[in-house]
């Protein structure tokens, strides 16, 4: 009788184990399969970053190209304004368009990664605490810099319009008589003061793509060693 007892504990024992095990198994497994799900989400958001950067590597270059324009205009058009430069109203005509770009609300960040991210918790699937920071510290610090450019925007992309419609702006010769004014509407008082808060402004717009385009090529560097 006492063996028969000690049989069944046994029996009892060895049960508990099997199904202990087997829980113990089944968690590991589960913990498993969500450790890579989760691994894969991360990889996932950080190929999205990867492309919403690259596309914004793209504007931003884009926008390099067209400041140094930009600048190059506003520089010949202050010397007519001011009256130290003589030229055609065909040049100025070409001048105005590229000197007026961005002068409006520059091109928002490609944010839709991040949103994701940041809606879903995705960001602590991003492992490198430090490449975690710079995209946080990327995204608030462009949006910063619309914000300040906002209130350092003027009227002057307008008042070219007015100068010249925008259905005129051509890269050619033979405007016309009609637009022989040019010059004397950029010598008013009201043209030569845009110009001047232009020109300031496309400093502080300068300033800021150097340091976003600075960001974005460290982060696309990061992102792209961590997918490796």
């Amino acid at each position: 009788m006492p063996e028969q007892r000690r049989g069944s504990a046994q029996r009892l024992i060895a049960e508990f184990l099997v199904i202990v095990v087997g829980v113990l198994v089944a968690l590991g497994v589960d913990s498993w399969r969500e450790s890579v799900s989760e691994r894969q989400l991360g990889l996932e958001h950080l190929e999205n970053l990867v492309s919403d950067l690259s596309a914004d590597s793209v504007i931003l270059a884009t926008m390099g190209d067209g400041l140094v324009q930009k600048r190059q205009s506003l520089a010949v058009l202050r010397s007519v304004a001011a009256g130290d430069l003589e030229v055609s109203s065909d040049s100025i005509a070409v001048l105005l368009d590229p000197s007026a770009v961005y002068g409006w609300r520059i091109p928002a960040a490609c944010s839709a990664a991040y949103e994701e991210i940041m809606s879903t918790a995705g960001l602590r699937l991003i492992e490198d605490r430090v490449l975690r920071g710079r995209v946080v510290a990327y995204y608030e610090n462009y949006e910063h810099q619309l914000e300040r450019l906002d209130r350092h925007r003027s009227s002057y992309p307008s008042a070219t319009y007015r100068l010249l419609p925008s259905e005129q702006y051509i890269g050619a010769s033979g405007l016309g008589a009609e637009q022989s004014g040019l010059a004397d509407g950029l010598r008013s008082d009201e043209m030569r003061a845009l110009l001047n808060h232009e020109t300031n402004y496309t400093r502080i717009l300068a300033e800021q793509h150097e340091v976003l385009s600075s960001q974005v090529d460290v982060l696309l560097s990061g992102l792209r060693a961590t997918l490796r």
